[in-house]
């Protein structure tokens, strides 16, 4: 099974296209995924190779991963009609967001 392929340093360092002792430092610095047996590094290919999909930096595809509140705006405090216009029209004009207003007094 292919995911279960494990490398060794000379071979990550191959993947990776950098010198082996390279490598050791990316275990060390970067927390590139790695295993001792009997003394010596072993690695996960699948988990590799998701490192440096995770590393990767400005990506073209994906955008990062949102918090459930992106677009959530939450405005506490005191009645005010002037307010509650300006959240109506916020709410019709940017309809993937949402304004919301809590009377606290």
């Amino acid at each position: 099974m292919d995911t279960q392929k494990l490398l060794s340093t000379r071979e990550v360092a191959r993947y990776l296209k950098v010198n082996e002792k390279r490598v050791y430092s990316l275990i060390a610095e970067k927390g590139l995924p790695a295993t001792k047996v009997t003394g010596k590094w072993a690695f996960p290919l699948h988990l590799v190779t998701r490192w440096v999909e995770y590393t990767t930096v400005n990506h073209p595809g994906d955008s990062p991963p949102r918090s459930p509140y992106h677009g959530l705006l939450i405005i506490n405090g005191s009645n005010d009609i002037l307010l509650e216009r300006t959240l109506s029209l916020f709410n019709q004009l940017y309809p993937d967001h949402v304004a919301v207003f809590g009377n606290l007094g």
